[in-house]
C-alpha cells in the first residue's frame, strides 16, 4: 500500500492579508483590554474579541478538515497553536484571554508566507483586484 500524501489546504494572498488584519486587529483589542477604559467600552471589546474568536475557530475547523491526514495541520504547521488562540472567553473564562498570545505564531506563518519571494505575486494581487 501506499503512503497518502500530507496535504493542507492553500490560501490565496487575499485570505492571507484578512487573516493578518484579523490577528492584528485580536492582538489590538487584547492590548486596548488591558487600558483602564469604562465599562461600556470593555463589554463592547469583548464582543469584538469573541466574533473574531468565532472567525478563527471556523479558520481552524475548515483547516483541519482540509488537511490529510488532520496531524499535518494540527501538528506540523501549529494547528494546536490556532485552536488555542481562537477559544472565546464569552465573559466567563477570563484566563483562556491569554491563549490569544498564540496567534502570535499565527502572524509569523502569514508574514513568513507573505514575505521573501511571494511579494511580488501578493503586490501584483493586489494592484489587480484592488476593488
Amino acid at each position: 500500500m501506499s503512503a497518502e500524501p500530507r496535504t493542507s489546504r492553500e490560501h490565496g494572498n487575499a485570505y492571507n492579508i484578512f487573516v493578518l488584519v484579523l490577528t492584528l486587529m485580536s492582538l489590538a483589542i487584547m492590548a486596548l483590554q488591558l487600558l483602564p477604559l469604562d465599562t461600556a467600552t470593555l463589554d463592547l471589546l469583548r464582543v469584538y474579541d469573541n466574533a473574531i474568536c468565532v472567525i478563527f475557530l471556523v479558520d481552524f475547523v475548515y483547516n483541519l478538515l482540509g488537511s490529510r491526514p488532520k496531524s499535518t495541520y494540527f501538528v506540523y504547521q501549529r494547528g494546536w497553536l490556532d485552536l488555542l488562540g481562537s477559544l472565546p472567553t464569552l465573559g466567563v473564562f477570563q484566563l483562556t484571554a491569554l491563549f490569544r498570545l498564540a496567534r502570535l505564531s499565527r502572524l509569523a506563518r502569514i508574514g513568513k508566507l507573505l514575505g521573501g519571494q511571494n511579494r511580488t505575486a501578493l503586490i501584483r494581487d493586489v494592484v489587480d483586484n484592488r476593488g
